[in-house]
Order: structure tokens, then C-alpha cells, then sequence
């Protein structure tokens, strides 16, 4: 549920209206097929997605690793509005700078969710360190993707500027049309008229 909103604005800086409306539709067709009918047996529900991770439950969870939020949980009932003040907080800084800077990468939807997830593992009233293995895995893909990203983009700006700086060898051997067009003008006026 946590990454929803953070696809959301992903798809909607990168692709408009249109992906946004065709995931809600996939999402809303799922939901129907698989979650709702589970949510049918509204007491189980509630005690399996929300007491037992929060550790309100009949049934106690045994992860209890020493984490902020546990250690926090500890202090009993302030401890743990402490606790749900603090995730809250975490949650509007979050939605604030989706408002402010949506991802546009696969590499800034990839961080979103990590830095989400984070907050979320480390101010749980329940929890174990295990759990940070999956903001992890997606910060790694997330810098996987970010420098495959930045050395294609390297790669290309650095042919616009030999493009830019040679347009004597670029008039020598590209088609006549290509000639007239002169796209490396387009790309790079400024490098191009410093070259001419």
C-alpha cells in the first residue's frame, strides 16, 4: 500500500493521465478479485493487517528486534503515540516531496519506495532488522539503474559535442538531406555557432 501513491506519481510525471487511469483500473480489478473477498471476514482482517503487525493482536509476533520504534513501543502507551506521531510525520515529508519533486526514473521510484519502507521497518512498534533487507534491494537497483542511466546519457552528450565541433566532416560525409537539415544545430546551437 505504502508504494501506491509513489507509482502513481511516477507514472502520471512520466507517462500522463492515461497510465495513471489504466493502473487504478488494474488495481481496482485486483482489489475486487483478491482482496475483497478476504476483507469479507472483517475481524480476521483486522487482527492479521493491522493488530498483529502493530502488535495488538491475540496472537503476539516474536519480531521484536531492538529497533527504534520497538524500543519506543516499550515505554507503553506514550511510547507508542510517540510512535504513531513520528511515523505520521514521516509519511507527510514523504507525500510533501512527491508533491514537490515526483520521481521521473525508475532510480527515483526506486528511492521513494526505500526511503518509505525505512521509515516504516525502523518506527514499527514490531519489527526485525531482516525486514531493511528489502529498502536494501531496492536502493541497489535503484544506483544500478541511476549510473546505467547517467552513462548513457554521458556517452551521448559527449558524440553531441563532437558532433557540435565538427560540422565540417559531418558536411564532408552525411547525405545531402541530412546536410540540410542540419539536426546538430537543433541539438547544440550554442557549441555548433561557436564552432562555425
Amino acid at each position: 500500500m505504502l508504494a501506491l501513491p509513489i507509482v502513481a506519481a511516477f507514472l502520471l510525471t512520466r507517462f500522463g493521465r492515461g497510465a495513471v487511469l489504466k493502473f487504478v483500473a488494474v488495481l481496482s480489478v485486483a482489489s475486487v478479485t483478491f482482496v475483497i473477498p478476504a476483507m469479507l471476514a472483517l475481524p480476521d482482517t483486522i487482527a492479521q493487517v493491522f493488530e498483529f503487525p502493530t502488535g495488538h493482536g491475540p496472537v503476539s509476533t516474536p519480531a521484536r528486534s531492538p529497533m527504534p520504534g520497538v524500543l519506543l513501543a516499550e515505554f507503553g502507551p506514550a511510547g507508542r503515540n510517540a510512535d504513531m506521531v513520528l511515523l505520521a510525520v514521516c509519511g507527510a515529508l514523504i507525500a510533501l516531496s512527491l508533491l514537490r519533486n515526483p520521481p521521473r526514473s525508475f532510480s527515483a521510484l526506486a528511492g521513494y519506495v526505500a526511503v518509505g519502507l525505512t521509515c516504516f521497518f525502523l518506527l514499527a512498534p514490531v519489527g526485525r532488522f531482516g525486514y531493511l533487507l528489502i529498502p536494501m534491494l531496492l536502493i541497489g537497483m535503484a544506483v544500478i539503474d541511476h549510473r546505467r542511466t547517467h552513462s548513457h546519457q554521458t556517452m551521448l552528450a559527449r558524440h553531441l559535442r563532437v558532433m557540435a565541433s565538427t560540422p565540417i566532416l559531418l558536411e564532408r560525409f552525411a547525405p545531402a538531406t541530412a546536410i540540410a537539415a542540419r539536426p546538430w544545430r537543433r541539438l547544440l546551437p550554442t557549441a555548433h555557432a561557436r564552432a562555425a
